[in-house]
């Protein structure tokens, strides 16, 4: 187990180190072992730290597969007149690709239930949209007519506690 970059933002600590990329693998902070922590307390042990921070990091081999990155589900959702599909994306800061970035309340995307903020629109109707800008991707769902189908990818460690979220209590 470890945390794995996924995206450095401009306007983070971290776009600041040069020895930072995405695909690395943090293994430790401040001396802390990441590697035995869940998901969630690893974010939170990051959270936590000063404003200067040492970090024990593997180097990937570039961007990690998508494979290994994200869980995929295909969604098909229906266009409501003047709804549109009931969601809202928003374009990658440094990289390609487009996510979801609001499920609007009332909508398909809604009443579905499936589909959440920050899963990445992968393919529309079998159309690949992975290296497509924003607007382009935009520009194809208000076109769309009657229903889409998507193939969507989200995060492997998302899609762990949307999973436990939905388990029945005992």
């Amino acid at each position: 187990k470890s945390v794995v970059i996924y995206e450095i933002l401009d306007s983070g600590a971290a776009s600041r180190e040069p020895s930072l990329r995405e695909g690395d693998r943090i293994l430790s902070v401040d001396d802390r072992d990441l590697t035995v922590l869940t998901h969630d307390e690893a974010k939170a042990a990051l959270r936590q730290c000063g404003r200067t921070v040492r970090l024990t990091v593997q180097h990937g081999r570039g961007p990690m597969p998508e494979a290994e990155l994200y869980d995929f589900e295909v969604i098909e959702l229906g266009k409501k007149p003047s709804r549109g599909f009931g969601f809202s994306i928003v374009g990658r800061t440094r990289d390609e690709g487009v996510l979801v970035s609001d499920i609007i309340r009332g909508g398909a995307a809604e009443g579905d239930g499936r589909l959440q903020p920050g899963d990445r629109l992968l393919e529309l109707n079998g159309c690949n949209v992975r290296l497509l800008p924003h607007v382009e991707v935009a520009t194809r769902l208000k076109a769309a007519q009657g229903r889409i189908s998507m193939l969507v990818g989200r995060l492997k460690h998302v899609s762990a506690a949307s999973r436990a979220k939905r388990r029945p209590g005992f």
